[in-house]
């Protein structure tokens, strides 16, 4: 069962040097420009905001702390049915990479799945994508399938496109 201490315990608690919080639509435009610099099949303002009228869907953005209306340093979105939720995209702008922003997104988007009872939470990762399966695996998702050439990318047979590893959270 999950409890507050729970989520404490794992670490699953907001550190200090950033805060993290659901994204406003002021947000929509900086959130597009980081899934721009992030994927090379970018999310438009318009695109993210009618994902985020859909009650079925959260996103969490980080920012630093003392400049709370500051321009977000990435974001992680997620939809959720029934007692599961799947992260659909998860990005940090250039300048912010390697800097421990992903981990927090995840952290506090895994402690706000426990408190509203989700059970798993799901994944798809590019398997060339090291640093992510790294990130991933820390935060104890398992591997559970692949979906072989998922990726679209130059490559126009589909043997030769990245695989998704479908990775999963039990939650709680």
């Amino acid at each position: 069962m999950f409890t507050l201490f729970n989520a404490f315990i794992k670490g699953y608690t907001a550190k200090p040097d950033l805060l993290v919080q659901q994204a406003e639509k002021a947000d929509l435009s900086t959130l597009a420009k980081i899934h721009a610099a992030s994927f090379s099949h970018a999310w438009s303002d318009g695109e993210l905001e009618k994902m985020l009228s859909n009650h079925h869907y959260i996103c969490m953005v980080a920012h630093p702390p003392r400049t709370a209306h500051s321009k977000p340093l990435g974001f992680v979105l997620v939809r959720s049915v029934l007692d599961e939720a799947e992260i659909i995209t998860i990005a940090t702008g250039p300048s912010s990479r390697r800097k421990g922003v992903a981990k927090k997104l995840l952290q506090e988007t895994i402690r706000k799945l426990e408190y509203d009872r989700k059970s798993k939470l799901f994944l798809e990762v590019d398997e060339t994508n090291q640093a992510a399966i790294k990130l991933y695996k820390n935060l104890h998702f398992k591997q559970i399938g692949e979906r072989e050439g998922y990726y679209a990318g130059t490559e126009t047979d589909a043997s030769k496109r990245p695989t998704a590893l479908v990775m999963q959270l039990e939650l709680g």
